[in-house]
């Protein structure tokens, strides 16, 4: 029981309220937080620097100045005396309170330095409040008067703020307290330490990455290019490196003036690492999902990977850029508020790159193609779809160029998708010679017939091989048919099948292809061979009567067919109608 009531008073002697509501209470309140601080409770620093005005220091090095400005403000009261409260006015005349005011030689310079504590007037929400706080002129001189008294000790009855740092000093050389241009020479030791200390764990983190993608990408047998794998491996050097930059330099004990700028450095440098990073991640992530996607038939995934490729990437770079803004010490909220009071001017100059923007989520909720189709746009472009993007979509002519359409124009044409057909029409002619008996020519279409059913990729239930005309050199047999076959090249290649079956089946029955030809016949008396004229008789009556006897005599065979219905199948028995 005895241990459990010590612990509630000791936890209750370290529990303390923000009182800021004077000098005394404010310097009440900072003392005790440091007093806590120094026995190993590391939370209370934040407790101590709401006790300052940081308004004036820039929000991307706010939080490490100001922990350096309340450690350097205690090693000073602590060598100047023992804070007597009573000391301290509870009401003051005026807006400000002095508690030292005077002039500090710092190599051979001498610096006014002051710690004051002023009223602070802050707007939350529609109310102002008031509240008395650690003035600027404290916070940017405290680091010069604090230097004037690192020899001296601290006076009797406070306890000294002590860390690692200080047993570490103790054990270096005397020559690294000396003082080389800007820093000491333990501080320059410290800054080549740290550059050497983040390189070295960079090197050691990128071997053993390597290793890991390599195993990664070829078990998954994907592919990313030594371009993209360099720059990931260049970028995680850098962020290492820009962590390991802020994390020593918060050691060294640099002067404000010194530690912000590298601070900053180090912050930019982190920020930049991270994005590029990121950025190059998702070309990683984004070839690992294309790959799971051509195991796939489903043709989408194949336009929304590379498309949230991109816009992730924009994204990123977005973020990025206003992160970095805010590093630098730039008001990135008026500058997005700039943005918007001038929206309308921007949307009107934006309004193509709306547009192209909004015509990539047609092209991926529409899905008009997918990436490998060939299509044709209303304005004459033709090819394969290679990449869609947010702005644009990339079409690889068939004569290897690229073409790059913005999607608003896309979102506006007319699109001819040739690989969305069910059936591949093929419409040819085939021209053999004059002096091919019509037995043959009913041979030949009928075999052709029989080759377009026995194939595998043929429609069978609609096509057309007929004698279809008489050209000046040949008789010409028309081939009409269509093919379900899956791509381009497929349908290459059953063309190529069809036509070559056919040249053998013109050559089994004799049948010549023609080609272009001029015939001369010499006139000689002798007679044409042919059916005799009567000698009596109307010669139209004797035509017409020649033609029924020729119409009656079917063609091969006895029931013609142009689908798989006819079933009748060609004999050597159709060759012969001569009576």
């Amino acid at each position: 029981m005895k241990k459990i009531i010590f612990l509630i008073l000791f936890v209750s002697s370290n529990v303390y309220s923000i009182d800021l509501s004077s000098p005394r209470a404010t310097m009440k309140t900072y003392l005790m937080a440091m007093h806590n601080y120094k026995k190993g409770d590391n939370s209370a620093i934040d407790e101590a620097i709401k006790t300052f005005d940081f308004e004036h220091i820039d929000a991307g090095v706010r939080e490490d100045s100001a922990k350096k400005i309340a450690k350097d403000l205690i090693q000073v009261l602590d060598r100047i005396e023992k804070i007597n409260y009573a000391n301290i006015p509870e009401k003051v005349k005026g807006d400000i309170w002095v508690y030292k005011k005077i002039n500090v030689h710092v190599r051979d310079k001498v610096y006014p330095v002051e710690i004051s504590i002023g009223l602070v007037k802050e707007k939350k929400g529609e109310k102002e409040t008031t509240s008395w706080k650690f003035t600027k002129n404290t916070a940017e001189t405290i680091g010069h008067y604090w230097e004037s008294l690192k020899k001296k000790k601290v006076v009797s009855g406070v306890i000294e703020l002590k860390g690692q740092k200080d047993k570490i000093k103790r054990l270096m050389p005397a020559w690294t307290a000396d003082r080389s241009f800007v820093l000491l020479n333990g501080q320059w030791l410290g800054l080549i330490a740290i550059l050497f200390l983040g390189w070295l764990i960079a090197f050691i983190v990128n071997f053993n990455l390597k290793g890991f993608f390599n195993r990664f990408l070829a078990q998954d047998h994907v592919y990313v290019s030594d371009k993209v794998k360099n720059k990931i491996y260049k970028s995680l050097k850098w962020l290492i490196m820009a962590i390991t930059w802020l994390m020593g330099v918060r050691l060294l004990e640099l002067h404000l003036e010194i530690l912000s700028p590298l601070l900053r450095v180090g912050k930019v440098l982190l920020i930049l690492s991270t994005i590029i990073l990121i950025y190059h991640l998702f070309d990683f992530i984004a070839a690992y999902f294309l790959k799971q996607a051509k195991k796939t038939e489903e043709g989408f995934d194949d336009i929304l990977v590379p498309l949230l490729q991109k816009t992730s990437k924009f994204l990123v770079i977005a973020v990025g850029f206003i992160l970095i803004g805010q590093s630098v010490g730039l008001d990135m909220k008026g500058i997005l508020a700039g943005l918007g009071i001038g929206g309308l001017a921007f949307a009107f100059a934006a309004k193509d790159a709306l547009a192209n923007f909004f015509g990539s989520l047609m092209v991926l909720f529409d899905r008009p193609f997918h990436i490998g189709d060939w299509i044709v746009i209303d304005d004459g472009v033709e090819g394969t779809v290679e990449e869609v993007g947010l702005r644009s979509t990339k079409i690889r002519t068939f004569y290897n160029s690229l073409i790059i359409i913005p999607n608003g124009t896309l979102s506006n044409a007319s699109i001819d998708n040739y690989n969305q057909r069910k059936f591949r029409r093929f419409k040819t002619t085939v021209g053999i010679q004059y002096d091919t008996p019509p037995e043959k020519i009913e041979a030949f279409c009928e075999g052709i017939r029989e080759l377009i059913i026995n194939n595998k990729y043929s429609r069978k239930d609609y096509f057309n091989v007929y004698l279809n005309s008489m050209a000046d050199s040949s008789l010409n047999i028309l081939l009409h048919l269509f093919w379900e076959v899956p791509n381009y090249p497929t349908e290459l290649a059953e063309r190529h099948r069809l036509l070559i079956d056919i040249i053998r089946l013109a050559k089994k029955l004799g049948v010549e292809f023609a080609f272009p030809t001029r015939t001369i016949h010499m006139y000689t008396e002798e007679k044409t061979t042919g059916v005799e004229m009567p000698k009596e008789g109307a010669p139209q009556t004797f035509g017409k009567r020649l033609a029924k006897d020729i119409s009656k005599r079917p063609i091969s065979p006895k029931k013609p067919r142009s689908n798989i219905e006819g079933t009748q199948t060609f004999d050597e028995s159709d060759l012969d109608y001569r009576d």
